[in-house]
């Protein structure tokens, strides 16, 4: 019996191996044929996923904590695609959102413009597919926005401009502000904020400034420091563990 079930077994995974072969062979001539057409590669590797039966990653960030799901396609046409999402929560979709679709056969991430079929709740319409890269992916650490308004000193050239901390990481934050601070781009700078009821100290270096919504938002790289980092750390995890709790909410 026991050889009988290694041989079913490696029938399985010969099989699998020779449909997995097929699929790259086939996606590697379209790509060929359809390098110079990035719509069309994306829409013949959808048509040869769905005719291998082949998954796809939906995938989302929600206050930066990265949310995927697995979805199968439905109907793939030269003007959109449809999507099953059966296996996804429907709550994390709303218009504010991004959403990407990820296949290893894919050569980068697939994007574009969705909504929900209005026939069926299971089921997402993404039409204007294109490649793009996603920055949250190249990134060495995990980020989280805050939760509530925290202030943060910028301290430079013995003057004291307050912002918002708009995210975080071991590695950096982001901050906002309602006026254009000048001039401080590649500066080194102080910050001085609190988290976990603690105040926190750090050195760091402005990377970009970029306007936005609300004003001006600022990129900073911390300058390695161990006690500060730990406890940013600390409250990276606490955060996305509420994070957590509240999409478990939504669920319910």
């Amino acid at each position: 019996l026991m050889e009988l079930v290694e041989l079913y077994l490696l029938t399985i995974d010969k099989a699998n191996a020779e449909i997995m072969h097929q699929l790259k062979e086939e996606l590697d001539t379209s790509k060929m044929k359809h390098e110079n057409s990035e719509h069309e590669l994306i829409i013949h590797t959808l048509k040869m996923l769905h005719k291998y039966n082949e998954s796809l990653t939906l995938l989302t960030y929600v206050n930066e904590l990265p949310i995927s799901c697995k979805v199968k396609l439905n109907h793939c046409s030269e003007q959109y695609a449809k999507f099953d999402i059966g296996a996804c929560h429907h709550f994390i979709f709303n218009e504010q959102q991004s959403y990407y679709l990820k296949n290893e056969h894919f050569p980068k991430i697939v994007t574009g413009e969705y909504k929900i079929d209005p026939e069926s709740m299971d089921l997402v319409v993404f039409s204007n597919l294109c490649f793009t890269e996603l920055s949250q992916e190249a990134r060495r650490y995990v980020r989280t926005i805050l939760h509530d308004i925290e202030p943060a000193e910028i301290i430079y050239d013995q003057q004291v401009d307050t912002a918002v901390i708009h995210d975080i990481s071991v590695g950096g934050m982001g901050v906002r502000s309602l006026r254009r601070l000048e001039n401080l781009v590649d500066r080194t700078i102080d910050i001085s904020f609190n988290l976990l009821e603690t105040e926190l100290k750090a050195k760091g270096t402005v990377r970009y400034e970029r306007s936005v919504e609300s004003g001006y938002h600022y990129g900073i790289e911390f300058t390695p420091q161990t006690d500060m980092q730990d406890k940013v750390a600390e409250y990276v995890m606490k955060r996305q563990f509420e994070i957590l709790k509240e999409l478990k909410s939504n669920m319910l």
